[in-house]
């Protein structure tokens, strides 16, 4: 979804990644039958969102403050970390670490038909960030 949304419509990175973690973490709940005890981990889902909506390219807000393309994924990977805090000081901080380590790959990619471009760069991130969201559903 992060890839896709990278190059087609940005709707499926901005809302898919999180409101497929929520779909995942409530179906795990109700196979686990937590009965919905740990409400505060579908806050952490939901913020994903607006995080995800956010841009850090050239003509990105962050840009207009950092002025620098590393300090500006610095910076984007940091808020992106933000929402693992709901699931304690460990998983904020290995996600703040590794989505850091992940923004900072420019890796290419290759062309997969006459309109996509598979990047590395956006495997890395985005598998980081999926990683980080099942150690948050399923941790």
């Amino acid at each position: 979804m992060g890839m896709m949304g990278g190059q087609f419509t940005k709707a499926v990175r901005r809302f898919g990644i999180g409101g497929v973690a929520i779909l995942f973490s409530v179906s795990d709940d109700i196979k686990e039958k937590k009965k919905f005890k740990n409400k505060i981990k579908y806050i952490g889902f939901l913020l994903t969102i607006p995080l995800l909506s956010m841009g850090y390219g050239a003509n990105s807000w962050l840009m207009k403050i950092f002025k620098s393309d590393a300090k500006v994924r610095i910076a984007y990977a940091t808020l992106l970390a933000l929402p693992f805090w709901v699931f304690g000081w460990a998983h904020f901080l290995v996600a703040l670490a590794s989505l850091i380590g992940a923004f900072q790959v420019r890796a290419g990619g290759f062309k997969i038909g006459p309109s996509y471009d598979f990047l590395y760069e956006d495997l890395v991130r985005y598998m980081i960030l999926g990683i980080n969201l099942s150690w948050g559903i399923y941790g």
